[in-house]
């Protein structure tokens, strides 16, 4: 049952993309003038647009060889808004591998312009500007890409080093390279003062301080030293007030944010209030352009004190400059993110003119370490925050009630995604990775809008690494980690409503729950079941928190949410779990994978091995969850298992650079009693592969089967007659070599026509391939690469398309079939491939 179409131009989208930000403050950024985003994600740095209802990765920009550490646009930074300081078609980006890219749009896409290099450890911080124009105001510029720049890095090699693009569309050459003998910078802003011909530079680290510098005649000159932090200063950033007056924010570790005033010394003060004000502030001199004075003094003092985090603060940003009737506008207004996890907005208070803390918001709950970085939108109406797992968290103001309100973000694994599972119909898919979590990714169907996909439930929070994922039914799913035991899970109540209101899918009818939801308890690795008729007690005042009316069996974190859009954070960690209903045990070694039949009876599972008596097959029957086989063959861990679309044979490939096929039979004195016989394996002598094969997969109609290795070799097998092995199974033409190892394989759920096959490849260096195969020839012939911009930047994981209904392949014409690949980078994404 097989739909066959004739071969024509392929069309590939990505539909979705789920990836996490660098545990890192300066990793995420807005730009200045766009609702769009740049965030490090791994070695890549993503686009993302951040539109009212929708949140969504655009495309991915490889180039680093190492994690991306900051990133930061390029923009005028002065007292300018931030509609006349920039068009956000340049940012750089620095990482661990001591380099520094500088990107630029070209035809709606981000290509790399330049790689500074010089830093001979990490780049920790970037503060970037354009030099203002010197034959018209700030305000008069209308294209800023390419022109004069100046860059200021900061590395763990204990140096700043400056970057200066002297000329239009020149290239940035380093400038000076300052030493701190042995210390670090980790918060850096770079500024233009009224009329100044020069940058001031901010810089803040291990030694508490705050030094001011003025880069003058290609050097920077130290003005002076801000002490008062108690603790390493993290984070910097300067803003112009309404009167002209400069404000620079410095956060600490010391959990304080303090606010130092910069303001213009008039010349013509009296001698003694001179001397006064000299005793009292430090002052420094800029010189000036544009007006009769040729040199400014300036002068800075302490102008407040923010207390209210109660742990470390890791960044501070100002609310962007606005235009109020042709004017500049600062609001005095700005945030900050803590690993006391939470986000406080700060304002000056007219009438008492002091500032207080006007909201706070973040996270409650959870095992999460807390906020790296909070950072406004270009038009301050809403501010992005990320945390230690790499979730994001947007708030958005509500101009009517003045509250800020959470929205819909984006969210990912924070570690290597090994494995995903589709729903046996195709209409979500289960990802699971390093980092423990199992997540569910399913369409948000919003009328007259665009579907888009996101994380809709977090079914397990786990304690170990998970490993692998198979479902057996559309509320049924069993994984395995990095312990011997296969843990098996069915959705909740919850888990349908939410389905039905946020994607449109009703699973009631095929589905039943007997649970409302699930918990973890305290120390507890197992997902507890909240039944359907539990009551939540309430409080009394002699009785404490809530957490104390129940006794050790009971579930105290859960509360029932009805979700009507994707949850947020706090949402996934603690109240979209599935219930555990069952435990495997039998395997000796950590399991490593598993494997589901498509009618949903049969599990195979293996787990890790480096002697035969451990690299066996466990069959599994799930209407007992009892052994029912044992398939002995290889010597070394089975890297992957995969049923025939029948479920009558089982297909496993190892680390021994063999493959081994099962079949099917049944007892002649037990018919219901399955079991397996080897019918066909592959000999090591043949060295059809010389190294580990890593994926295997069946084609639509079960007439061959895929191997992939990491000796860059594809090879597919039929029945007949060959050398390889003397079971009937023969390679088919000659193997397919790429140019680096092969490590995820899949066969299309459709054939081009008689007997040719759609095949998709995954690689190492995160290449995705489309290829046709071609039995009766056994010939392959390149169908399309999948475009670098929206590809993974490392290894695929898996690969595995979207199973459609015998039923509905007619109706593939214009609507394609979707891929969803996962990659040890992190990312899980999602494509629409149109043959």
């Amino acid at each position: 049952h097989t739909y066959q179409r004739s071969l024509r131009k392929m069309e590939i989208v990505c539909e979705y993309c789920s990836n996490a930000c660098n545990r890192t403050p300066k990793s995420f950024r807005w730009a200045p003038t766009k609702a769009e985003a740049i965030f490090g994600g791994g070695k890549s740095v993503f686009l993302v647009t951040l539109h009212e209802e929708v949140a969504r990765v655009l495309y991915t920009l490889p180039g680093h060889r190492e994690r991306v550490n900051c990133v930061s646009y390029l923009r005028f930074r002065g007292n300018v808004a931030a509609e006349d300081c920039s068009n956000s078609n340049e940012f750089i980006s620095g990482s661990v591998d001591n380099s520094i890219i500088l990107w630029q749009r070209k035809a709606d896409r981000f290509k790399q312009k330049q790689m500074l290099e010089g830093h001979v450890g990490a780049v920790v911080a970037l503060a970037a500007s354009y030099l203002p124009p010197s034959d018209k105001p700030v305000s008069d510029m209308e294209d800023w890409t390419g022109q004069p720049s100046i860059i200021v890095s900061a590395s763990s090699d204990s140096t700043i080093k400056i970057w200066v693009r002297e000329v239009q569309d020149g290239e940035f050459t380093m400038k000076q390279s300052l030493s701190l003998n042995r210390g670090f910078v980790m918060g850096l802003d770079v500024y233009f003062m009224k009329n100044s011909k020069r940058p001031i530079l901010a810089a803040g680290g291990d030694d508490c301080r705050v030094s001011l510098f003025e880069w003058q005649d290609g050097q920077l000159l130290k003005l002076m030293t801000l002490t008062g932090h108690e603790d390493w200063i993290r984070d910097l950033q300067f803003a112009s007030l309404n009167n002209g007056d400069i404000l620079l924010a410095s956060a600490s570790q010391d959990t304080y944010i303090r606010l130092w005033n910069i303001t213009t010394l008039q010349i013509d003060t009296e001698k003694e209030d001179s001397e006064e004000i000299q005793l009292k502030k430090k002052n420094f001199t800029l010189s000036c352009q544009g007006d009769k004075v040729k040199e400014r003094k300036y002068t800075v003092s302490l102008e407040a004190v923010l207390i209210g985090h109660e742990d470390w603060i890791y960044s501070v940003d100002w609310y962007p400059p606005l235009i109020r009737d042709g004017i500049v506008y600062q609001p005095q207004q700005l945030i900050s993110a803590s690993m006391d996890k939470t986000v406080i907005v700060w304002s000056l208070d007219k009438e008492s003119e002091m500032w207080m803390e006007q909201a706070r918001v973040g996270e409650v709950g959870g095992n999460t370490l807390g906020l790296y970085g909070g950072v406004y939108s270009n038009d301050g109406e809403r501010f992005v925050a990320h945390g230690y797992q790499g979730a994001f968290h947007i708030w958005k103001l509500d101009q009517e009630n003045q509250k800020w309100c959470p929205q819909v973000a984006l969210s990912g694994h924070f570690g290597s995604v090994l494995d995903l599972s589709w729903d046996p119909l195709g209409l979500f898919f289960l990802s699971v990775s390093s980092d423990q979590t199992t997540r569910l990714h399913a369409p948000w169907k919003q009328e007259d809008k665009m579907v888009t996909w996101h994380e809709i439930s977090r079914p397990q929070v786990h304690g170990y690494n998970m490993q692998c994922v198979a479902m057996t039914t559309s509320s049924q799913f069993i994984s395995g980690g990095d312990e011997k035991v296969l843990r098996v899970f069915e959705a909740p109540t919850l888990f349908f409503e939410s389905m039905r209101s946020i994607s449109g899918i009703d699973l009631s009818q095929t589905c039943t729950a007997v649970s409302l939801g699930a918990s973890i308890p305290a120390l507890g690795l197992s997902n507890k079941a909240v039944l359907s008729e539990a009551v939540i007690p309430e409080p009394t005042e002699d009785q404490g928190p809530v957490k104390n009316l129940f006794s050790d069996h009971q579930i105290p974190y859960f509360m029932p949410v009805k979700l009507t859009a994707p949850p947020v954070e706090e949402t996934l960690l603690q109240n979209t779990l599935w219930p555990e209903v069952q435990k495997l045990y039998g395997h000796g070694f950590e399991v490593y994978s598993v494997a589901a039949s498509s009618d949903g009876k049969l599990i195979a599972s293996a787990c890790k091995a480096s002697k035969p008596e451990h690299a066996s097959i466990r069959v599994w029957d799930t209407a007992t969850w009892k052994q029912i086989d044992l398939l002995s063959h290889h010597s070394l861990t089975i890297t992957q298992i995969a049923f025939s679309h029948d479920s009558k044979r089982i297909l496993a490939v190892s680390r021994d650079r063999c493959w081994s096929l099962w079949n099917q039979k049944n007892s002649i004195d037990q018919a219901d009693k399955i079991s397996f016989s080897l019918e066909a394996a592959l000999d090591k002598s043949a060295k059809s592969h010389t190294r580990i094969i890593w994926s295997c997969s069946w084609s639509p109609d079960d007439c061959c089967f895929i191997t992939a290795s990491r000796d860059r070799k594809a090879c597919v097998w039929s029945m007949g007659i060959g050398m390889e092995c003397d079971c009937g199974w023969r390679l088919v033409g000659e193997a397919l070599i790429c140019e680096v190892a092969i490590t995820a394989v899949d066969f299309a759920p459709i054939t081009l026509s008689s007997r040719r096959y759609a095949v998709a490849l995954g690689l190492e260096d995160g290449q995705i391939k489309l290829y046709h195969f071609d039995l009766n020839s056994g010939k392959w012939s390149l169908l399309a690469n999948v475009d670098p911009i929206i590809s993974p930047c490392d290894a695929i994981k898996c690969l595995k398309w979207q199973p459609v209904p015998f039923s509905e392949i007619g109706e593939l014409n214009g609507r394609g079939i979707l891929l969803a690949a996962c990659c040890s980078d992190g990312s899980v994404r999602l494509y629409n491939i149109k043959f």
